[in-house]
């Protein structure tokens, strides 16, 4: 087995993640539904991806999809709002939003 490697800077395709997650999970039955977001790295594209990002939360949520998100070495509140609660974490250190 040969591991793909991707180099620091690399890719974080965070709305083709969440749209999967959202086309998937709205057809569930459950009383609840939570997507927990995990992420080392802001969206893809900069400012565009990350609106495209929050609004889809904001309408998965609508739908009954609550989004929690938790940024690893990053702080996902700074993602314009890209998750309605979050968890910031770093090598030594974490705290709950």
């Amino acid at each position: 087995t040969t591991l793909n490697f991707q180099p620091v800077g690399g890719d974080t395709p965070s709305y083709a993640a969440l749209m999967t997650y959202a086309n998937m999970m709205s057809s569930w039955h459950e009383p609840r539904k939570i997507l927990l977001m995990l992420t080392d790295g802001e969206p893809n594209g900069n400012n565009r991806e990350r609106d495209m990002c929050s609004t889809l939360v904001k309408e998965m949520e609508a739908i009954g999809i609550e989004v929690i998100g938790i940024g690893i070495g990053i702080d996902v509140r700074c993602s314009k709002n890209l998750c309605s609660r979050t968890s910031i974490s770093s090598e030594k250190h974490y705290s709950a939003a």
